[in-house]
């Protein structure tokens, strides 16, 4: 099995200590990876483009075909930037309940909506990644499902809905190591995944014939919900 390069991004008020990140690093590490998880600067009140230029600073390797991105809530918007401005494309993007838009289903966060401009150069980032998966928690407590499903759009992702061990993957009130199969699934993964045994049976759509969509996705891509 091919070994990578992985880079994990927090979230907001977050670090590399606590919740999943110490946890999937100590397994991708097992499995012979090298996995750099900083802690990014003022992770209360961040600024994207000074964070992605602490990666860019500190990273101990060549952000190449052999890297793996994986990027926790707000960490996902780190990775937009860090798309748009390196010169060879990774092998594969892991978001974790991304931020996609300053919105979200709980409560306004004013932090996040001053953490950068929210302009991005989607077609850049979608060129400089050669697989993007994004995970998102079924519960939709803080991240709207809209979003998620916008994204995976825009970028041709796999997005797969999941019932994570903790709501956002996350756990704010303790300080506590915690494990996100799901993530580590999806590190591993080719892009395909079992359908969740909660949304079985699966009924396809009802239409008169499957075309090709001549763009290399499924042919369930041309079919209007």
């Amino acid at each position: 099995n091919k070994k990578y390069n992985y880079i994990i991004f927090h979230g907001l008020s977050g670090d590399s200590h606590y919740g999943f990140k110490p946890w999937l690093k100590e397994n991708l590490e097992k499995e012979g990876h090298h996995v750099y998880s900083p802690d990014l600067p003022n992770s209360n009140e961040p600024d994207i483009n000074e964070q992605v230029d602490y990666i860019l600073k500190n990273v101990d390797f060549d952000i190449d075909e052999n890297t793996i991105l994986v990027g926790h809530s707000l960490g996902a918007v780190d990775i937009y930037k860090l798309l748009e401005k390196i010169k060879k494309p990774v092998a594969k993007v892991v978001f974790v309940d991304p931020v996609v838009k300053p919105k979200f289903n709980d409560i306004n966060r004013q932090n996040v909506t001053k953490s950068n401009d929210w302009k991005f150069n989607w077609k850049k980032i979608k060129s400089n990644c050669k697989q993007f998966i994004i995970l998102g928690d079924k519960r939709h407590i803080i991240i709207k499902k809209e979003h998620l499903e916008e994204l995976a759009s825009t970028l041709g992702a796999t997005l797969n809905i999941v019932e994570s061990n903790h709501v956002h993957f996350s756990n704010r009130k303790e300080n506590i190591i915690t494990e996100e199969p799901e993530v580590l699934k999806a590190c591993e993964s080719s892009g395909w995944f079992p359908v969740p045994e909660y949304d079985l049976p699966l009924e396809l759509p009802k239409v008169e014939n499957y075309e090709p969509s001549g763009t290399g996705e499924s042919p369930l891509a041309n079919i209007e919900e």
